[in-house]
């Protein structure tokens, strides 16, 4: 970052960033978490519908100036702590407002987080209150409100030049997309919560609950909790590879079976499959990669209910 954009920040104004990009940052570093503990990822998802809010890249803070001044449509840029070289995250709002008792308000905060891996971390919201009670130390808690989106890219691919490709995040697709109405923090608890649904989507798979909880122990650098309250669902594609059309004698008379595939065509199989679970069961599921561990009677009465062409019922 050049001097004169250093120079335009103030103290304070540099607390207030650093308390949002906390609060940013962590959340992407949460999700990056879940990603690499075992979700498989193929392609790119179909991303839904944008919340409406604007992106660009606003100018940087004129020179000399400090305050508030400073704290309208600025990028600041966060280092690598263990190498300095190398530019960890990046931070952008439409404006920061400090309140009263170690409050602040920020307008349409932005951010980008740049893992060694090459993969990119996107996420935006509409505006966000951040509590920081001592200048110069983390947050304790905060909040984002009005469309919380995060999204995971693949490494971009390296420009005609050799240089490093980037990203467009509004129109590029990512590899994982977050999204959520709400998104709370505490530092102190290591938790990120939602009380308001959440969707996740991948190429494969789409994850949607209602309401979120996640412990992130910092020290082990590991997620210890990951649970939803229910009103769960997740949708997965199937890649069947040895699925071929084949001849089939015609199905007996009232043949409910024979008569879906005579209508779908010899050899037709249902590439989705839906799944309907408990609040730990589809959470841990989907987020953490790996098959939920279910206890009698914890699940609820939708345990695990798979349907698919001929066969309906619960899985086992």
């Amino acid at each position: 970052m050049p001097k004169s954009d250093r120079a335009a920040i103030s103290p304070r104004t540099a607390g207030l960033l650093l308390a949002v990009a906390f609060a940013l940052i962590g959340a992407g570093v949460v999700l990056f978490m879940l990603v690499r503990g075992g979700v498989r990822i193929g392609g790119v998802s179909p991303a839904p519908s944008d919340i409406g809010v604007p992106i660009r890249r606003p100018e940087t803070g004129k020179p000399g100036a400090t305050g508030m001044q400073a704290a309208q449509q600025t990028r600041v840029q966060f280092a690598d702590r263990r190498d300095p070289s190398r530019v960890a995250s990046e931070l952008e709002w439409e404006a920061l407002e400090p309140l009263e008792r170690g409050r602040s308000n920020v307008t349409e905060p932005r951010a980008w987080l740049y893992p060694k891996d090459g993969r990119i971390i996107y996420m935006k919201a509409a505006h966000g209150l951040v509590y920081m009670p001592e200048q110069g130390k983390e947050p304790e808690s905060g909040s984002f409100a009005g469309g919380v989106v995060i999204k995971l890219f693949a490494p971009p691919a390296a420009g005609p030049d050799g240089q490093p490709g980037y990203i467009d995040p509004e129109a590029d697709r990512p590899e994982v997309l977050f999204f959520s109405d709400t998104l709370k923090f505490d530092t102190a608890l290591g938790s990120v919560t939602t009380s308001d649904a959440i969707t996740v989507v991948t190429a494969d798979a789409e994850f949607k609950a209602k309401g979120l909880r996640i412990n992130f122990n910092q020290v082990r650098d590991r997620i210890e909790l990951a649970e939803t309250d229910g009103d769960n669902s997740l949708r997965y594609r199937i890649r069947n590879r040895e699925a071929k059309p084949v001849s089939t004698p015609p199905p007996p008379p009232g043949s409910e079976r024979g008569a879906d595939r005579g209508r779908r065509g010899a050899g037709w199989s249902d590439p989705w499959r839906w799944c309907a679970r408990g609040a730990r069961g589809a959470a841990a599921g989907f987020l953490q990669g790996g098959a939920a561990r279910r206890r009698e009677g914890q699940d609820g009465p939708a345990a695990a209910r798979i349907r698919q062409p001929g066969c309906v019922g619960a899985a086992r």
